[in-house]
C-alpha cells in the first residue's frame, strides 16, 4: 500500500516538476474545486519545496492562488445560485446568514488554515452575499499561514522529516480520510439547510430589517 501511495505522489509531483509553479497552481485549483476528493496538496507542496531549483515562497504563492481561485469559484456559484432556494428556506437560513455576515472572516481564516472542511462555509458565505473582498482577503491569510508552515517545516526539518511523515500514511488512511471528508460535508450541508435557525438563534438574528 505504501508503494502505491508513493507512486501516486511521485506521479503528481512529476507533473508539478514539469510545469513548475503552474503545476502546483493547477493541482491546488483542482483540489479546491473537487473538495470531497482529498488531493494531497500539502505533501506535494512539501516535495516541490525540496527542489532547490524552485523558490519555496513562490511555490506557496502558486498554491495559495490556486486554492483561493477555487474558493472564489465556489463562492460565486453560491452567490448567484441563491435564487434556487425557496423563500421558506431563505427565511429559515436568515439568522445563520446574518451571523455569517458579521463573523464570516473568522470562519474563512480558520477553515483555510486548518484541515477543517471549508466548502460548507464558502457555500453559505456566497448564499449570504458576504462581501467578496473580505472573503478573498481572509482566504488568502488562512492559506498563506497553512502553506508557509508546510514549507517552513520541510526546510527546517529536512527531507528525512518529509519521508518519515509520508511513510506513516497508507492507502487505508487516505480512503478513511476521503470518506470522513465526504460524510462530514454531506452532514454539515444537510443540517445547515434543515435546521430552523430562527428558532435556534432567536428573534435578535431573525428580523430582516435589523442589523445585528
Amino acid at each position: 500500500m505504501m508503494e502505491n501511495l508513493n507512486f501516486a505522489l511521485i506521479d503528481l509531483y512529476s507533473y508539478i516538476d514539469y510545469f513548475e509553479y503552474g503545476g502546483i497552481f493547477a493541482i491546488s485549483l483542482l483540489a479546491g474545486i473537487v473538495t470531497v476528493i482529498p488531493i494531497p496538496v500539502a505533501p506535494l507542496l512539501a516535495l516541490a519545496a525540496l527542489n532547490e531549483q524552485m523558490n519555496p515562497h513562490l511555490l506557496v504563492l502558486s498554491a495559495v492562488a490556486g486554492s483561493v481561485a477555487a474558493k472564489a469559484l465556489i463562492f460565486w456559484c453560491s452567490y448567484y445560485g441563491r435564487n434556487i432556494l425557496s423563500v421558506k428556506t431563505r427565511t429559515r437560513l436568515l439568522p445563520l446568514h446574518k451571523f455569517i455576515n458579521k463573523f464570516g472572516w473568522i470562519a474563512v481564516i480558520l477553515t483555510s488554515a486548518t484541515p477543517i472542511p471549508d466548502a460548507p462555509v464558502n457555500i453559505h458565505l456566497g448564499l449570504a452575499k458576504y462581501d467578496f473582498w473580505k472573503f478573498i482577503i481572509a482566504a488568502l491569510i488562512g492559506k498563506l499561514i497553512a502553506y508557509e508552515l508546510v514549507v517552513f517545516a520541510v526546510i527546517f526539518m529536512g527531507r528525512s522529516f518529509l519521508n518519515d511523515s509520508i511513510s506513516k500514511i497508507n492507502d487505508a488512511q487516505l480512503l478513511m480520510a476521503g470518506l470522513a471528508i465526504t460524510i462530514s460535508y454531506a452532514v454539515i450541508m444537510y443540517l445547515t439547510f434543515r435546521i430552523d435557525w430562527t428558532k435556534v438563534m432567536g428573534k435578535r438574528w431573525s428580523d430582516p430589517g435589523k442589523d445585528v
